[in-house]
């Protein structure tokens, strides 16, 4: 364990990284950081001076939202994931799944639309007409 991991030391006072720390290390910018612990997403404990220590539950928490929102799901989606059962959990996720889906199946179409547009026939006055 190092440092950072305690909760508390001796001293009484919280332990963990500084926001600047994390941001630096996971690449969150701080104000995003920040934006979550406004949502509700993390809940950084603050040390006698008010400043936010992040601990590994944290990171951990940091790392988990930026994968949720690489997979599309929102803020309020992720806040709601949190906060569910395991079996409202599997829920969101196969909902989520569906509308990824759905999407996918538009973004097929719409790519197929421009495909014909660009193969247009000669005689046409705009190759590129819809």
């Amino acid at each position: 364990m190092n440092r950072h991991d305690s909760q508390t030391p001796p001293s009484g006072r919280p332990q963990g990284k500084r926001i600047g720390d994390v941001a630096r290390e996971t690449g969150i910018a701080a104000h995003v950081l920040r934006h979550w612990e406004d949502e509700g997403i993390l809940k950084p404990v603050r040390d006698s001076l008010g400043h936010r220590r992040y601990r590994l539950k944290d990171l951990s928490r940091a790392a988990a939202v930026r994968r949720a929102q690489e997979a599309g799901f929102t803020l309020e989606q992720i806040r709601r994931f949190i906060r569910a059962t395991a079996q409202e959990r599997k829920a969101l996720l196969n909902d989520h799944r569906s509308a990824l889906s759905e999407q996918r199946d538009r973004l097929t179409r719409a790519i197929g639309l421009v495909d014909r547009a660009t193969r247009t026939s000669s005689n046409s006055s705009c190759p590129y007409s819809l």
